[in-house]
């Protein structure tokens, strides 16, 4: 199993997805392609979106998946459970966000993966300090590089 496969695979299939920082959209594509009901791809970059836009695999999905630009830090808590992947963004801004989401009411009711590329150990602690717990971690060997994926959410709403 490659990273993409395993990332897709710790979605919960009854919530939506954000897929933020999804650079060329794979993680969301697939999300899509195992009947996720809607995606929202998120990245800071217009010229990615714009890119993604173009792709007909996204316009055979309209009206199931989103695109926007903007800053990871910038989004706004979603009122309903979704998955919250993280595979393109950095240690910071997943930090910025996770704190700023803290204080809603709904911060507890997403799954949060995280397909980090480096400080897999940080973002398990940062997931602990803001009150997640971690329900599953999976390594990936890709190449000479073991990659983490990690999975929290509310124990309480697992």
């Amino acid at each position: 199993m490659n990273r993409l496969e395993a990332i897709v695979s710790c979605t919960h299939h009854l919530y939506p997805t954000f897929d933020i920082g999804c650079d060329h959209g794979y993680i969301g594509l697939s999300c899509l392609l195992k009947s996720q009901s809607h995606v929202t791809f998120v990245d800071a970059s217009q010229h990615v979106i714009n890119r993604l836009a173009e792709r007909q695999m996204v316009s055979d999905f309209k009206g199931r998946c989103r695109l926007r630009t903007t800053r990871a830090e910038h989004l706004k808590c979603p009122e309903k459970p979704h998955n919250i992947i993280f595979a393109g963004v950095g240690f910071l801004p997943i930090k910025r966000l996770l704190s700023a989401w803290r204080s809603s009411p709904q911060f507890f009711q997403h799954r949060y993966i995280l397909g980090a590329q480096t400080h897999a150990g940080y973002l398990e602690r940062l997931l602990d300090d803001v009150g997640l717990d971690l329900i599953h971690i999976r390594e990936i060997q890709e190449g000479q590089r073991t990659r983490r994926i990690v999975v929290a959410e509310n124990a309480c709403a697992a």
